[in-house]
């Protein structure tokens, strides 16, 4: 229970940092956290500066990061190994879904969206981290 609830904290650290990556440093405004569709999840749905609808799914890792923020070690399975083709397609299905009901029509217009990664390592010891951004790994319009 307690490793369970460990797991959860990190989870939520990590998300938060991908979500400070994604305001401060490319301009995003968020939109939904945690939008659920069935069993599908999408960590984020934010609208990017190009006025495109972005769902994200967040990775997180341990790792030592130096002050430069380089990776001095990294994770022995990066978090980008855990991403499936299958797991993309139900981030994007959230999206479609959240946009059917109203989200984007509201908040931020129809027309082109597209399913990003936020692959984010984190040093608990020194209280670092490292976020990188892999953009548009799914896209589409309308």
């Amino acid at each position: 229970m307690r490793n369970r609830r460990a797991q959860r904290r990190f989870g939520l650290l990590a998300q938060a940092l991908a979500e400070r990556f994604l305001v401060e440093r490319k301009g995003w405004h968020i939109l939904a956290r945690n939008e659920r569709s069935g069993r599908a999840e999408a960590d984020l749905i934010g609208k990017a500066p190009d006025g495109s609808l972005r769902a994200v799914e967040e990775k997180g890792a341990r790792g030592a990061i130096d002050g430069e923020g380089n990776v001095l070690r990294a994770p022995s399975i990066l978090p980008v190994e855990h991403l499936t083709r299958e797991q993309m397609a139900r981030v994007a299905r959230v999206l479609r879904d959240w946009r059917v009901k109203g989200g984007a029509h509201k908040k931020a217009g129809a027309g082109k969206w597209a399913v990003d990664v936020c692959l984010v390592i984190v040093d608990e010891q020194t209280a670092r981290a490292r976020v990188e951004h892999l953009e548009a790994l799914i896209e589409g319009q309308g």
